[in-house]
């Protein structure tokens, strides 16, 4: 009992001191990347490399599981857009082609999509996320805010196709010298390999891009779509 008095005393003593240590441990536990990193199980570069012809057949998903991922990937693209003059489409007319090109040529990860069917928008890792902001910031729209324009891009692109994007955009001459850009073309692997495929395609040159229709997005496409939006 006297050493428990004795802690309590020099506890209380020090009290603000040790509140202030426990202040700068709690802000650093929040701001360090590696920390987030963990926590969130994502690499800085997750779901950039390119996926393997038969990333189905390895993870097991089947057409089901397609149907419901690209209905609610249109209908969010939907909310956010003003119908055209004829109003929309019928979802299947959108959908079946997305699930053919995605059988020949899958572009998203099984752990983006699960992401989306949860949260309505893709999981983008820390490189991606700060590369769009600054796109953001530097492509201001004056309908949307920084952040309604990265909810539209959330909703719409996933990493690989972000980064796509960015490249189109091409206002970064050092953007093929990095990381980043090796890993997504597959010439490097990721180094935490927390979420690389099991084996990557041949580096053909139908295999350098993703290849659905969304994909190929031009920047006047992107930036059209921010400036149609309703949040």
């Amino acid at each position: 009992m006297k050493i428990l008095g004795n802690l309590i005393k020099i506890l209380g003593k020090y009290k603000y001191i040790l509140a202030f240590v426990a202040l700068l441990v709690l802000i650093a536990f929040v701001n360090i990347p590696v920390i987030k990193e963990g926590l969130t199980g994502m690499s800085q570069y997750a779901y950039l490399a390119p996926l393997p012809k038969n990333y189905m057949e390895v993870k097991g998903i089947d057409d089901a599981y397609l149907i419901n991922f690209y209905t609610k990937y249109y209908q969010n693209q939907r909310a956010t857009q003003t119908p055209p003059p004829n109003g929309w489409a019928s979802l299947d007319s959108v959908v079946q082609p997305s699930i053919n090109a995605y059988k020949a040529n899958p572009d998203f990860y099984k752990e983006e999509m699960d992401f989306y069917l949860a949260n309505g928008y893709f999981p983008w890792d820390s490189y991606i996320q700060q590369q769009m902001e600054e796109f953001a910031n530097k492509n201001p729209d004056p309908k949307l805010s920084k952040s309604e324009m990265l909810k539209i891009m959330k909703s719409n692109y996933s990493n690989r196709i972000a980064f796509n994007l960015l490249l189109l955009r091409g206002t970064d001459p050092n953007l093929k010298d990095t990381d980043a850009y090796k890993i997504y073309m597959g010439t490097m692997t990721d180094p935490s390999e927390t979420n690389m495929p099991t084996s990557l395609p041949s580096l053909t040159s139908s295999s350098l891009t993703t290849t659905t229709s969304l994909t190929n997005v031009t920047l006047d496409d992107f930036l059209s779509l921010c400036k149609r939006a309703t949040i």
